[in-house]
């Protein structure tokens, strides 16, 4: 008897996993896209899920040997959206009340890995890194030059021990959790949308814990998960015109898009054309620089 071989790890790592794409796909498990070609040019098309929102070897940590490069990804990522895909089932059934202590703090820990984990973010961690290479830099920013012996390869895995140290930070974790968290569905025609920068939230990164403060992502076309710190923000959500509201999470998901946009009316196109990428989209690198 022949054996086949162990499957080899993706290459294509997943900014935004598999598991939330799936949500907007049709009876063809296809997702109706938008996205931009390389001369800028926005097409559609329907595509599977594993086909977008991944960027090769996104995560790769340079300098280390093959087996052990892609560990952000198959020990890391995979994991995290693994536990975040339980958390998704219950809550695209309004079944809130039924997570588990685990599954809240692992769609917490996905919520805000999509701040970090985007490759505008990746690569943006990576120039700040490198950027400690330069004695006056390094001086500025740690009060001391780094050792002129490390290898390209110390950069690359710093920058990646940065984004996990991001994404479980104790205390943006905490609040999250402590949040008040509705899963509400619409009823209206009008569809949410979903992009690689899915989640409204404060104006500024550093929000969580504010007594104002809220996040908004679409988990699905016709749900949304919404955590706010008080029950203000939700009786507003609750009151407003629930056309008005879709429209209002679909243009932000539009406007910070990058890579795509993905959506379940076709009468939408137009609009994702002419508005793709139109607005500045939030930037923890540069969060972080400053």
């Amino acid at each position: 008897m022949t054996q086949s071989k162990p499957q080899a790890p993706s290459q294509d790592h997943h900014f935004i996993p598999k598991f939330l794409l799936r949500a907007w796909a049709g009876d063809d498990r296809k997702v109706a896209c938008c996205w931009p070609r390389d001369d800028g040019i926005v097409r559609q098309g329907r595509l599977s899920p594993k086909s977008f929102g991944y960027r090769t070897l996104l995560y790769t940590t340079q300098g280390l040997p093959p087996e052990h490069a892609q560990q952000m990804e198959n020990n890391f990522f995979k994991k995290l959206d693994e536990r975040a895909a339980n958390a998704h089932q219950l809550l695209v059934a309004g079944r809130v009340g039924e997570l588990t202590d685990a599954m809240v703090l692992g769609w917490a820990n996905f919520v805000i890995s999509l701040w970090f984990r985007t490759p505008t973010d990746i690569d943006g961690l990576g120039k700040f890194v490198d950027a400690f290479k330069d004695p006056d830099f390094s001086e500025a920013k740690l009060g001391m030059a780094t050792p002129e012996a490390l290898p390209d390869g110390a950069y690359s895995a710093l920058q990646m021990e940065a984004v996990r140290e991001a994404i479980y930070d104790p205390a943006l974790n905490q609040a999250l959790v402590d949040m008040n968290w509705y899963s509400l569905e619409k009823d209206t025609s009008r569809r949410f949308m979903i992009s690689d920068w899915p989640t409204h939230t404060a104006q500024n990164l550093p929000f969580l814990g504010h007594p104002n403060s809220y996040i908004a992502m679409p988990i699905s076309p016709r749900r949304i998960f919404i955590a706010a710190a008080s029950d203000t923000f939700i009786y507003e959500v609750l009151n407003t015109p629930q056309a008005f509201l879709v429209d209002r999470v679909n243009e932000g998901i539009v406007a910070h898009a990058r890579h795509f946009v993905g959506y379940a009316e076709e009468g939408e196109v137009p609009f994702i054309k002419s508005h793709f990428a139109s607005a500045p989209r939030p930037s923890v690198a540069v969060t972080i620089r400053n």
